[in-house]
């Protein structure tokens, strides 16, 4: 009845045929909205609450039974010719969002086994930031040895790489904190990573993992009004609380901040990490090491511990002005 102004037929003219619930319902919802071919998968849309995106796939359902490409809703993902076919025949059994998936792996010359494969890994749920997905899809399909339990680590080892979160800890909020790529990776040394990636996570969960209190010194949020190419971009310094935290920051930033958890457990020092936000989500810039007494950097360095650029310095600066800290004499800028 909530879609009432959008019937093409009356509800007092269908009949409902046997007593397969299923069926009947997708009787209904075709006699009531649909001028052309249905997909049955569509017809989950209208089980679902009335949530502002639930509405949204209940309007291309009207779309699409009017005779609209479903290319020319407003798609999470650009779509083309090809993948609107592909979308339209995907297996019954899927969602609206698996089928939107489905469609765009065997438009881009994918087949149906590794669409299922896909399909089964936490690259499925959705669809934000996707260029990286499409890419990594893109890579996929060149690659068609992979088995599922080899795909379904590297999405997680791709996760932890992109956007520095465990793979439970992914979703859609999620944000990339550097430009990590497929581009140029092989078969053999990509999988080599994620094996061996694989068994540091095995290793880490036998270790306790530990957390300590805020060191007290205020965290920083800035946005840079300087001229040149960070002009506008906004910065922000967080203290790092936890020995994941640590090691993730070390891995990203290759240098060997992971080790400094039994000083930051001790009080001795606070760990900072310095990120600049970029359209994609966050990057991270530099690692700052607090000395406790008398709250001094005493050590700042970038990736593969290269020093901070200018505009680094500029933000560190600013921060040392606010939270009260001083420089050591051979951590001067």
């Amino acid at each position: 009845a909530a879609e009432a102004r959008s019937w093409i037929r009356p509800v007092e003219k269908w009949r409902p045929r046997g007593s397969n619930v299923d069926r009947q319902l997708a009787s209904l919802l075709r006699h009531l909205f649909v001028k052309y071919r249905m997909p049955l998968f569509f017809d989950t849309v209208w089980l679902l609450d009335y949530s502002p995106h639930c509405a949204v796939w209940r309007d291309w359902y009207l779309e699409v039974g009017q005779g609209q490409n479903i290319r020319h809703c407003a798609l999470p993902i650009s779509y083309t010719k090809k993948m609107a076919h592909y979308f339209m025949r995907a297996p019954q059994d899927l969602s609206l969002l698996q089928a939107i998936r489905w469609g765009q792996i065997l438009g881009m010359g994918g087949d149906a086994r590794l669409a299922r494969m896909i399909l089964s890994t936490r690259l499925s749920p959705g669809f934000s930031r996707d260029e990286f997905w499409s890419a990594v899809i893109q890579w996929l399909i060149l690659h068609p040895q992979l088995e599922l339990d080899q795909l379904r680590l590297i999405v997680d080892y791709l996760i932890f790489q992109r956007y520095g979160v465990s793979p439970e800890e992914y979703d859609e909020d999620s944000s990339p904190i550097n430009e990590y790529s497929l581009k140029g990776r092989t078969f053999q040394s990509l999988l080599r990573d994620v094996n061996e990636w694989h068994r540091d996570q095995e290793n880490k969960k036998r270790i306790p993992e530990y957390e300590w209190e805020p060191s007290g010194i205020p965290e920083f949020d800035f946005r840079d009004e300087e001229d040149g190419a960070q002009s506008g971009k906004r910065w922000v310094i967080r203290e790092l609380l936890n020995s994941y935290e640590l090691d993730t920051e070390g891995n990203h930033m290759n240098h060997c901040v992971g080790t400094y958890v039994s000083s930051c457990v001790e009080g001795n020092c606070s760990i900072w990490s310095m990120q600049i936000e970029l359209e994609k989500g966050f990057k991270k810039a530099i690692t700052i090491e607090v000395r406790k007494e008398p709250h001094l950097i005493c050590e700042v360095r970038g990736k593969a511990n290269r020093l901070p650029n200018p505009r680094e310095r500029n933000v560190l600066r600013r921060w040392a002005e606010t939270a009260g800290l001083k420089f050591s004499s051979y951590c001067s800028f």
